[in-house]
């Protein structure tokens, strides 16, 4: 189990507590960056996090279990889970717009 970051906008979050986990309400995307597929993106960092919360949003703080992560660096925008036997996925950090160089330690955790 690790602690890691997570920026949700507020419907989101609101959606996330009252027990709905349909990613089209969960996952939103202002900079087209689920370029590893649809997902629930984590990372160690805060500041990386907070640039998925549309401004508005939550920066969530979780216990995420990993389970048997899939490391991968090819983009799949289409990817819709983990390959079979894997329970998450660990990607690269991406970079965000205007941005120094991306970090190698953001973390997705699918929704399977």
């Amino acid at each position: 189990v690790a602690r890691l970051f997570c920026g949700l906008p507020s419907d989101g979050v609101n959606s996330l507590l009252s027990g709905d986990t349909a990613m089209d309400t969960l996952v939103k995307d202002p900079y087209g960056l689920n370029a590893y597929g649809k997902g629930v993106y984590f990372t160690k960092y805060a500041s990386k996090a907070m640039h998925f919360c549309d401004g508005f949003g939550h920066l969530l703080l979780c216990k995420v279990a990993l389970g048997n992560p899939q490391s991968e660096t090819e983009r799949d925008s289409t990817r819709q889970a983990p390959a079979a036997g894997f329970h998450s996925m660990l990607v690269p950090g991406r970079e965000l717009p205007a941005q120094a160089p991306p970090s190698a330690d953001a973390v997705r955790s699918s929704m399977v």
